[in-house]
């Protein structure tokens, strides 16, 4: 009787820690999910609620944001991506500063251009990314005195959807005060 009682036991316990197992991986798949849920809306966002138009149809899309407070970001263990959340213009809303990426809300011509500034101990190398592709780079080199500035900037096409947003490199850092000297800044030059 004891060896029945003792056998469903484990069984039941077997059972439990299968379950337990499942749960945690449909926790996962609902974080995931739920990222992807946050893209899209921030995506529907961008297309349907403060598009600017002009006179003769023209859409606006246009924003410049800085890393916001006074002092180092960084270093970080891995490449990551920068949230520039003092944000100065955001005109069509296609810039996230809760995530640091701008999604094209239409297909066009944009121009991109990041600025960075870091004293000359630390090193920084910053890296303009379409769609998880690096597509232009600025860096500094560690040396032993002064501060260093940086910058770079591109013309490209988007399709809609495509997202632009600038990535520090591992064990880098940048600096920003209240002068806005770490800055991001994207606008659409043509519809096209």
């Amino acid at each position: 009787c004891h060896l029945t009682i003792y056998s469903t036991v484990m069984e039941n316990k077997e059972q439990l820690q299968c379950k337990d197992a499942e749960l945690v991986a449909l926790k996962s798949k609902v974080k995931e999910i739920e990222e992807k849920m946050k893209t899209m809306e921030h995506k529907l966002q961008a297309n349907e609620s403060t598009m600017r138009m002009g006179p003769n149809g023209t859409t606006y899309v246009a924003f410049s944001a800085s890393i916001g407070g006074e002092g180092y970001t960084g270093p970080f263990n891995t490449e990551t991506t920068l949230k520039y959340q003092n944000v100065l213009t955001n005109i069509g809303g296609a810039y996230n500063p809760a995530t640091g990426i701008f999604c094209a809300p239409i297909r066009g011509i944009y121009y991109f251009s990041y600025f960075y500034h870091v004293s000359n101990e630390h090193e920084a190398k910053l890296f303009l990314y379409k769609d998880g592709v690096p597509i232009a780079r600025a860096s500094h080199h560690k040396i032993f005195h002064g501060v260093n500035n940086g910058s770079n900037g591109v013309t490209m096409l988007l399709e809609e959807g495509e997202q632009v947003y600038v990535v520090l490199s591992a064990h880098g850092w940048v600096w920003d005060g209240p002068c806005r000297d770490t800055v991001f800044t994207g606008f659409l030059i043509n519809p096209f």
